[in-house]
């Protein structure tokens, strides 16, 4: 069969419930803290049983490693299987689980590190060039707002929003996480706030300064960035953070704001391509 079956592999099933699936770790505990009693199925073992011709493991968060066997895999003549091991950030997301994303972050090593190289003519152009476009999204968004709040060395940006879409602390893919890392490179202080993601954003990126509140994080900073359209991102007091802070540069990367609302303020904004 020539085919590419990938498995999330994230230890439940059931979107109302989050019950063991099959490939649950043996003793790894449910939200409800009720451990694993069965042994786990292995689904790479399993595959190389039934005749896989190709078959691979790697974890959601490592896009180095997963995104070249992802592409050697769509182009594989035959049957390939891909053991995504992707926590679930709505069940398994917890102390005890084997498959939550900080444990798995803080266990996970490559064996090897993997690339690809097409030698049958298939063309995968479309898979880099959309990666390349995000990469670039996110430099230009770094570099716009170093130029625009004139940002050097030992300064102070807020951001607000750390996981990749309100409502989870899954931070894979987090175009927050991705413009404090280039931030922090260039030796700019970052101070942060997510309802939920501060935790995990934190192994991602140990530089960043965390706050118990959007208020704290807004106190004496050159600029806030909104990455993250969480609701209660949606109804600051501006007038509140402007007591702490004097010629703020915002950026709304999400356009949950209208400029209107801070050229009464006297602070710049800019939203996301506007």
């Amino acid at each position: 069969i020539n085919m590419v079956y990938i498995l999330e592999n994230n230890g439940v099933y059931g979107l109302t419930k989050g019950q063991f699936s099959a490939s649950a770790d043996k003793g790894s505990a449910s939200k409800g803290g009720v451990p694993n009693a069965m042994n786990a199925i292995d689904p790479v073992a399993l595959g190389l049983s039934i005749g896989a011709t190709f078959v691979a493991r790697s974890f959601s968060g490592d896009k180095a490693q997963l995104v070249p066997i992802l592409k050697a895999a769509l182009s594989h003549n035959g049957f390939a299987l891909i053991d995504v091991i992707s926590p679930c950030v709505t069940f398994n997301n917890h102390k005890g689980s084997t498959k939550s994303y900080p444990h798995t972050r803080q266990k996970y090593f490559s064996i090897a590190d993997a690339d690809y190289i097409s030698g049958n003519g298939t063309d995968l152009s479309i898979l880099s060039a959309v990666d390349s476009f995000n990469e670039n999204r996110v430099q230009l968004l770094t570099d716009k707002i170093v130029k625009k709040s004139k940002l050097k060395k030992g300064d102070t940006v807020t951001l607000l929003g750390l996981s990749f879409k309100p409502n989870t602390d899954d931070v894979r893919n987090s175009t927050s996480l991705k413009i404090s890392k280039l931030l922090s490179d260039q030796g700019i202080n970052i101070k942060s706030y997510d309802p939920e993601a501060m935790n995990n954003a934190k192994l991602e990126n140990n530089e960043l300064i965390l706050c118990k509140d959007a208020y704290e994080a807004c106190k004496n900073t050159k600029a806030i960035i909104i990455g993250t359209e969480w609701n209660e991102f949606r109804a600051l007091d501006f007038n509140k953070i402007k007591e702490n802070t004097k010629n703020l540069v915002i950026f709304d990367l999400r356009n949950i704001y209208n400029a209107k609302d801070f050229i009464e303020l006297g602070f710049e904004y800019y939203g996301t391509g506007k």
